[in-house]
């Protein structure tokens, strides 16, 4: 059986960091870490230690902000590393995540949809979603670097000022574009070989959406959904629902929702393999009980 790669995306709440790990780790997974270059102070050896029976990689380091194309920079990073050991499935997660099934559950469900594509898809009608892509945004990196006030006031202006100024003269970056441009949640679960056709698509990638807005959310949904891995897709499955990429993200509550510890049954009886967000700071105790829960789950009778 071909083994999995987790690629993890982090840059706080290094506590859930350590619970997620331990709930991945499994002779049949690798797990892959990025760990954002602003943070200064984080224990790669002791985190590394953690997993008993899958790899730890920790991949090179970039400052990643949000919105940003270094948050696509981000994942192709992650998997660029990973491709190169030709895993069935790639998962990606941020440090906040948990699952919510163990992995004997989570490899049979990957095993009975061998080949599917598990991307979120979101509402077709993403007209007003646009202007992430078609203008430059040339500041997006440095608006939430930004402490003081007054700078970040003044950096969103001249923000404001450039994607006006662009309007008026009639830029547009998708005028020669010729895909249909789609819309969704950045976390997917997805196989060798579309991994391998994304990072062969490196180059228009960035052509396409560096110096963009939240294209994080756009660029995987845009390319495969105009590649020959659409048919593979989980939205014939599922329709548009987060569990065309089986995590469970509850935008109506939240943006999105942290989930609290009176949300534990709903949690453990959904259908979904992972859920997002958690926070240690908010609820801890949602955090520690699935935690458990999952160990209790994942320890085998003996014969």
């Amino acid at each position: 059986m071909k083994k999995h790669a987790y690629l993890i995306i982090a840059h706080n709440q290094f506590a859930t960091l350590e619970k997620l790990i331990e709930l991945l780790d499994d002779e049949r997974n690798d797990i892959y870490i990025h760990i954002d270059k602003k943070v200064s102070h984080f224990d790669f050896k002791t985190v590394e230690r953690i997993a008993k029976k899958s790899t730890v990689y920790f991949v090179p380091r970039i400052k990643v902000s949000w919105g940003g194309y270094s948050q696509i920079e981000c994942e192709l990073i992650l998997l660029e590393m990973a491709a190169k050991s030709q895993y069935a499935y790639y998962h990606l997660l941020s440090g906040v995540d948990l699952p919510l099934k163990t992995q004997d559950e989570i490899h049979r469900f990957f095993a009975h949809y061998d080949g599917l594509e598990f991307i979120h898809y979101a509402d077709d009608e993403i007209t007003d979603l646009l202007p992430r892509i078609s203008s430059y945004h040339f500041l997006q990196e440095h608006l939430n670097k930004a402490k003081a006030k007054p700078i970040k006031y003044g950096l969103n202006g001249v923000n404001k000022l450039l994607l006006m100024s662009q309007k008026m003269i009639g830029i547009n970056r998708l005028k020669q574009n010729q895909y249909k441009i789609k819309y969704g949640a950045q976390w997917f679960s997805i196989t060798h070989g579309l991994a391998e056709e994304v990072l062969n698509r490196r180059e228009w990638i960035k052509k396409t959406f560096s110096h963009s807005s939240c294209s994080d959310e756009m660029f995987l949904q845009t390319l495969v959904y105009n590649s020959p891995y659409s048919h593979k897709l989980s939205i014939h499955k599922y329709g548009l629902d987060t569990l065309n990429c089986m995590r469970k993200i509850d935008w109506e509550r939240g943006n999105p929702y942290v989930w609290k510890k009176d949300d534990f049954n709903e949690l453990i009886t959904s259908h979904y393999l992972f859920a997002r967000k958690f926070d240690n700071e908010q609820d801890e105790a949602i955090i520690e009980r699935l935690y458990q829960f999952i160990k209790k789950q994942q320890i085998k009778p003996s014969s």
